[in-house]
């Protein structure tokens, strides 16, 4: 991946990632909105469900308890007993239900109250049966308590009832509400995030494409290199040849790569005018640019030539090479 493309690709990055982030945090608040909403629902079902429930087990623990003060049944006892549990049960149940609402909360102690008095006025009657005979006047008294204090949990439960019944449709709204928000956003956001997906997907598959090029056109720009009937020598800036095509490795009599790591004078017939020579090459390279010469060659037998170079800076990004296409004399001038 080249600099350029790298920096497509992060500022690509830079800008998919926050996107994304907003996103999912929209379509969790929005997905969180629905379930609570539900969850607000259902708690009022429950609440009311359990209201029922409570009035229900105490009309039948009454019921109950009157047809045992009748009959002294051990069986209608023992269902008193039951349905006395249940309303307990029923009435710890709205507490917890009602427990992050002091309204509500405020309304079920009251009713846990009354249903407590009117549940120990059962079982005082119950009691009482198996004692000496009350009174008459007594008994009524009892009777009356007992029917002001149902007067009293009938008032409680359907204020209760009615208190959480009136949220209802407002409640309603919001999840009809949050269900719509989230039907939007949720497949606009997966459409976003697929979208960036698909973006950072296609710069990868140009820059892998550009790489697969880029390769293809090193092997073809080797190949032609190859091929050339020009020698051709590449020398960094210390001197040394660090590559040479097949001409140049058959016009010095080398096999394939035997000049890599020599210095340049390697090609001259001798050392020490080699150094000087080529010196001087690099200094005009540094003030034109190119050179064009001959000068005394020496293949690796020792044997000696004529040898017609060209040489000229060849620059990359923070170093710049010495190219040098050479030919024997002798060769050129044949017709």
């Amino acid at each position: 991946m080249n600099p350029a493309q790298g920096k497509k690709l992060a500022f690509a990055l830079l800008v998919a990632v926050p996107i994304l982030a907003v996103a999912d945090v929209v379509q969790f608040l929005s997905v969180e909105r629905v379930v609570n909403t539900h969850r607000r629902l259902a708690q009022s079902s429950r609440i009311l469900a359990e209201a029922t429930a409570t009035g229900a087990a105490l009309r039948e623990a009454e019921v109950k308890a009157r047809e045992f003060l009748a009959s002294g049944d051990a069986k209608a006892l023992a269902s008193f007993q039951a349905q006395e549990a249940e309303a307990k049960e029923s009435i710890q149940q709205l507490l917890k239900l009602t427990a992050g609402n002091a309204e509500l909360l405020a309304r079920v102690r009251k009713l846990e109250s009354l249903v407590t008095q009117r549940l120990d006025l059962l079982r005082k009657s119950i009691d009482l049966r198996s004692r000496p005979p009350v009174s008459p006047d007594a008994q009524k008294g009892l009777e009356t308590e007992g029917g002001k204090q149902m007067a009293a949990i009938v008032t409680a439960l359907a204020e209760l009832r009615k208190a959480e019944a009136d949220k209802l449709p407002m409640r309603v709204s919001d999840a009809n509400a949050a269900i719509e928000r989230a039907t939007f956003l949720t497949p606009l956001c997966s459409a976003l995030g697929l979208w960036l997906v698909l973006l950072a997907a296609l710069v990868l598959y140009r820059d892998a494409r550009a790489r697969t090029w880029a390769g293809v056109e090193r092997r073809l720009h080797t190949r032609v290199v190859e091929l050339l009937p020009v020698a051709l020598c590449l020398v960094d800036d210390s001197g040394l040849i660090f590559y040479t095509n097949s001409s140049a490795d058959a016009l010095f009599g080398y096999e394939p790569g035997g000049l890599v790591g020599r210095h340049i004078t390697a090609l001259h017939s001798s050392r020490e005018e080699g150094t000087q020579f080529f010196d001087d090459i690099v200094a005009c390279l540094g003030l034109k640019g190119t050179w064009a010469g001959e000068f005394a060659g020496r293949k690796k037998n020792g044997a000696g030539f004529t040898c017609l170079a060209h040489a000229s800076n060849m620059n990359v990004p923070g170093k710049t090479y010495r190219m040098f296409i050479c030919e024997d004399a002798a060769e050129s001038q044949r017709p």
